[in-house]
């Protein structure tokens, strides 16, 4: 959530009428008590304390003593960012970046609020906004800094997504305009307007695969995909996908071998399972050479259940490793888009496995190349 403007000066509001509600309490403590008859009931001063501690953005008043500004308040949530030093503290100690005192001195130089977006080590990102204040002839600035982190990411992920699916689109239909074009010089002759219509065929299938993967990537992601769980023995749930690959397979002359124990069973949606299995075998076909191997093996412990699926490719480059369940992310296009790989199967395949409370892991074998293994719970 990121705060407004006028959301920041009703707090900052709030904190000056905290700040004037304690120094009105520390007079009236050297004053002499008052009469039982003329003493009333008043609110507790610890009010502002707790309802500024519950505020969701931290909160930092600074004050100008002699010439140096130190922090002389702090809620919880400022604590939580930046630690608890004893106050009141230098603002430089306090906050340890010196483009918080930048912006302190430049708000009493212009006697204006100022809204930054600070960048800071560790790949987080504040919002900052400091406003100043004066109340008694005390002066000083008030800090609302709001960790928008994860919002920065987001809105990152979401430009990053319009970009990349701009591209992947626009490689299909560009094929399918040159196709188009051709066929229409190529009506008359039957055997060649048929082949045109099989690649125009292939590249429909290659978008509606991209959309059917965007769709179920979306509901997954927003937790609104229904699992119906059902407990399967793993060796089927191999088989039936080997069978559906296999004919994949063929075409380039790799060879699927799979085993499992009949022990070995799981709880798993058949339908999202399959997804999983058919990206991460479509995968190893992918970058299988000709005449290759794909090995698949299940096994299992009292808890859970393994499956490991290897090929007989050149592996995953060490430095890409981290980045194979990225969306969008293709180790090699040029084989990739031939084939309407949309870069996204690698990264459904994780969150359909994460969704069954399982993880999938990328690496490359010690005898050459990649290694897919998927843990999940074993069926009780």
């Amino acid at each position: 959530m990121t705060w407004s403007l006028l959301d920041t000066f009703l707090l900052a509001l709030c904190v000056l009428l905290a700040l004037g509600w304690a120094r009105a309490v520390r007079r009236s403590a050297a004053m002499p008590p008052p009469s039982p008859r003329s003493a009333q009931a008043t609110p507790s001063p610890s009010w502002w304390r707790t309802a500024l501690d519950a505020a969701p953005i931290a909160i930092v008043v600074a004050q100008v003593e002699s010439a140096v500004m130190r922090v002389v308040y702090a809620n919880q949530s400022a604590a939580a960012l930046f630690g608890a030093p004893t106050l009141p503290a230098n603002i430089m100690v306090y906050f340890r970046h010196h483009t918080y005192m930048d912006l302190a001195e430049q708000v009493r130089r212009q006697n204006a609020p100022l809204r930054e977006r600070l960048a800071v080590e560790g790949d987080r990102t504040f919002q900052i906004e400091v406003i100043p204040w004066h109340n008694e002839g005390q002066h000083g600035v008030i800090f609302f800094v709001e960790d928008v982190t994860e919002q920065v990411r987001a809105q990152r992920a979401r430009r990053e997504l319009a970009g990349n699916l701009g591209h992947e689109l626009r490689t299909p239909l560009a094929g399918m305009k040159v196709w188009l074009e051709t066929l229409a010089g190529a009506l008359d002759e039957p055997e060649t307007a048929a082949h045109i219509v099989e690649r125009l065929q292939r590249e429909a299938d290659a978008m509606t695969r991209l959309v059917d993967d965007l769709l179920s990537l979306a509901l997954i992601e927003s937790g609104r995909l229904p699992l119906r769980l059902t407990d399967v023995p793993l060796r089927d749930l191999i088989a039936a996908h080997v069978q559906r690959m296999e004919p994949l397979a063929r075409e380039k002359q790799i060879t699927i071998t799979y085993d499992a124990p009949a022990e070995c069973r799981v709880m798993v949606d058949r339908d999202r399972f399959a997804q999983v299995l058919t990206n991460v075998l479509d995968n190893a076909i992918t970058f299988t050479p000709a005449g290759g191997r794909i090995t698949i093996q299940g096994m299992c412990d009292d808890e859970h259940v393994f499956l490991r699926v290897q090929d007989t490719g050149p592996g995953i480059p060490p430095h890409l490793l981290p980045r194979i369940f990225e969306r969008f992310f293709k180790i090699d296009r040029a084989r990739t888009r031939g084939r309407g790989g949309s870069g996204i199967g690698l990264a459904l395949a994780r969150h359909i496995v994460e969704a069954h409370g399982g993880r999938i892991e990328a690496a490359n074998a010690p005898e050459g190349g990649a290694l897919f293994t998927i843990t999940l719970p074993r069926a009780q």
